[in-house]
Parts: structure tokens; C-alpha cells; sequence
């Protein structure tokens, strides 16, 4: 019990915003960051978006032969999960940006290149500045794409700002269709303890990937070790979405569920999908948590045919 108080001690924060605990940590983590963006293709733009809580951090991505036509297709916007940034799309970038635009964005309250400068409260908080970002990149339409936690900033997003929402593509969302095993949020939480040796890192990551060493060996592993460990996440507990909140998103959505989650209960998540009325569902009893990087050319290419069939029937 002591460790776990000097160690809650260490990491606690009164600021009302997202922050770096100190200079060093946050010029490791522009290293680590600059490294992992070599993974992806080169972006065609950057942008720092200003909004009403900080400035987002968005990269956009098309095709080396991009032409009018593509560019006037509908962009995908990837949206990472917790704690994570742009580079955690690395494996999905080249893929999807063949078919459409791409635009990824570096959630606000997370490590990345977002600048939090107020406080993020609420559901609709969170949405509000996704909200203005689309707004300030110009986007009347976009495919929201989003791994687990940000599958949930993406649902939320299509509960309180629909109107630009072509469709939604989430991967093992949380505290969207199940409730969360408290395992999962224990796990996250302790390895942001500054005084575990490094090597918890690794066993969370092989946990959370069904005892794959792939999550622990990924290139952008250390980046999000790093972000767990020095970086002050000052963001509301996400309210976990109940039936009739998924009632009210008349978009079409796919959702793919892993059979071996240990974010939540796979037979209780597919029970919760119920509640979508334009649903597609993809179930892998062989996949885990991190599915989106592990089965990333297959969930990707579910994806592409899914926004195309959207996009069809959007246009009849």
C-alpha cells in the first residue's frame, strides 16, 4: 500500500490541463516522436489547429498519384487511443491513404504535438474540440476511424457534433458497446508508476496483445512508454454509453470486437452492439485488444470496402 501512495504521490497534479511533469521528459519524448514518424509515409500537410482548448495537431496523407477526383473523395480521420498519438497508425497509413485521403490527429489531453490550454471537463468537451478541428481543417464530411479509446472519442464525437459524420469505423472500442474490466484500467494505471522498473511496460503491452511479444517489439513501444511514465493526462473519465445513447447515431457504423480482449467481455460487447441500428460487425476469436496493429492489413481492408459502400450509397 505504501508504494502505491509514494507512487500516486508522484504522479498526482493539480493543474486543470495535460502537461509534460517536466522539460527533459517532453524533448525524450520529441525524439521518440520524430523517430516514429519515419514510420509513416511523409504527410502532404501538417496543421496546428487552434480551438477553444488547445491547438490539435493534424497530419494529412494521400496517394502518390492523387488526382482531383481522389481528393474530392471523402478523407478518413484516425483517431488514437489512450495515451497514444499519431505514429501508433504507422502500420494503416499506406493502406488506407490508397483509396482516400487520410488526416490523423493527435488527440488533445494525450502525449503528441496537441497543446492542452484549458480544462477539458466533459463527453461534450471532448467532442467540442474534435468539433473545431474539422471545422478549422474545412472537412464537411469525414470517415471516423478510431482504436480503442479512440473509438470512443470518435462515437462520442458522433453523439454530440453528427452533422459532418459520413460513417464510423472503431476496433475494439472502449466504454462503448461493454463496460471496461477494471484489470484493464488497473493495468494503464499502474504503469504510469514512476518507481516500476521499465520492464512493466513490457508485460502490460504482451498483456494487452494475448502474450505477443509484437506490442512489446513495436517500433513506437517506446514512445508509448514514454507518454505513460512522464506525461500528466488530465482528462474527464470517459462516461461509458449506454443503449439509448447508441440509439441516437443514425450513421452507419463497423465495429471489430477481439475474442481475446482483455479490455472488456467479448460476449457482452457483442450483446451491446445491439443497439446500433446500421451496424457492421466483424468478431475475431483469435485477435486481441491490439488487433488494430496485429491484424492491421485485413481490419484495414474491411474498412476500405466499408467506407466505399457508404460512400455509394450516399451518393445514390
Amino acid at each position: 500500500m505504501g508504494f502505491v501512495v509514494v507512487n500516486i504521490a508522484m504522479i498526482w497534479t493539480d493543474s486543470p490541463v495535460s502537461h509534460w511533469r517536466n522539460a527533459q521528459a517532453q524533448e525524450e519524448f520529441d525524439r521518440l516522436y520524430d523517430q516514429a514518424m519515419t514510420l509513416l509515409p511523409r504527410p502532404g500537410s501538417v496543421h496546428d489547429i487552434p480551438t477553444s482548448y488547445g491547438t490539435v495537431r493534424a497530419y494529412t496523407f494521400e496517394h502518390r498519384d492523387a488526382d482531383e477526383e481522389y481528393r474530392a473523395r471523402t478523407p478518413a480521420l484516425l483517431v488514437p487511443g489512450i495515451m497514444a498519438s499519431a505514429p501508433t497508425w504507422y502500420h494503416s497509413v499506406e493502406q488506407l491513404s490508397g483509396d482516400r485521403p487520410v488526416i490523423i490527429v493527435d488527440p488533445l489531453g494525450q502525449p503528441g504535438r496537441s497543446v492542452q490550454r484549458s480544462q477539458v471537463s466533459t463527453d461534450a468537451d471532448q467532442a467540442a474540440w474534435l468539433e473545431e478541428t474539422l471545422s478549422g481543417l474545412g472537412l464537411e464530411a469525414v470517415h471516423l476511424v478510431g482504436n480503442s479509446f479512440g473509438g470512443y472519442l470518435a462515437m462520442n464525437y458522433a453523439r454530440h457534433e453528427p452533422a459532418r459524420v459520413a460513417s464510423i469505423s472503431v476496433v475494439e472500442p472502449v466504454y462503448v458497446v461493454a463496460p471496461v474490466k477494471p484489470a484493464f484500467i488497473v493495468g494503464g494505471v499502474l504503469s504510469s508508476f514512476p518507481l516500476l522498473p521499465n520492464s512493466f511496460g513490457d508485460i502490460y503491452s504482451r498483456w494487452i496483445a494475448g502474450g505477443s511479444e509484437a506490442s512489446a517489439a513495436s517500433p513506437v513501444a517506446a514512445l508509448l512508454e514514454h507518454g505513460r511514465r512522464h506525461f500528466a493526462a488530465v482528462t474527464p473519465v470517459p462516461r461509458q454509453l449506454e443503449a439509448a445513447d447508441l440509439a441516437d447515431i443514425d450513421v452507419p457504423v463497423l465495429i471489430a470486437l477481439a475474442g481475446r480482449s482483455v479490455a472488456h467481455d467479448t460476449e457482452t460487447a457483442v450483446a451491446g452492439t445491439a443497439a446500433l441500428e446500421d451496424l457492421t460487425l466483424i468478431v475475431d476469436p483469435d485477435a486481441s485488444h491490439a488487433m488494430h496493429a496485429h491484424d492491421a492489413e485485413n481490419i484495414d481492408s474491411r474498412i476500405i470496402d466499408f467506407t466505399k459502400t457508404v460512400d455509394r450509397c450516399r451518393a445514390d
